[in-house]
């Protein structure tokens, strides 16, 4: 692959094929990628920039299932040094038993102040699907 012909999606299925499916197919909770690292394999000129921003874009995560982690290296971003790690997105911590049912609850606890609220709201509701049902 010539450095004039490499696209930001050449260098996102590189990291993917090179870094992410080997992490994942391993089962390590995270991932780094050095820049400079893919860069060289790659074998790139003057191209830091490009690899830097294919490997944080939304389109890289989302296609990977990752969460960008941290990023580490030089203030510019710009930089051989720099090091993103990631950690997918759909997969619980380690040690996490908790039933699908266990995460999910609660989740809309703050959505009513009382009791009192919630049950006149669900008697509001059917009230109004009746309504509605009669009228048809």
């Amino acid at each position: 692959m010539t450095t004039n012909t490499v696209s930001a999606n050449d260098i996102r299925r590189f990291a993917r094929d090179r870094y992410i499916l080997p992490a994942k197919k391993s089962g390590a909770d995270s991932v780094s990628i050095r820049v400079g690292d893919v860069h060289r394999e790659m074998k790139l000129t003057s191209l830091m920039p490009a690899v830097c921003s294919a490997l944080k874009t939304g389109i890289f995560l989302e296609e990977n299932d990752l969460k960008l982690e941290s990023q580490q290296g030089p203030p510019s971003g710009q930089s051989s040094t720099v090091v993103y790690t990631y950690r997918w997105r759909s997969v619980e911590p380690r040690g996490s038993s908790m039933s699908l049912f266990d995460r999910m609850r609660g989740l809309a606890k703050d959505l009513f102040s009382s009791a009192d609220e919630w049950e006149e709201s669900v008697r509001r509701d059917r009230e109004s699907f009746y309504r509605r049902e009669e009228q048809s």
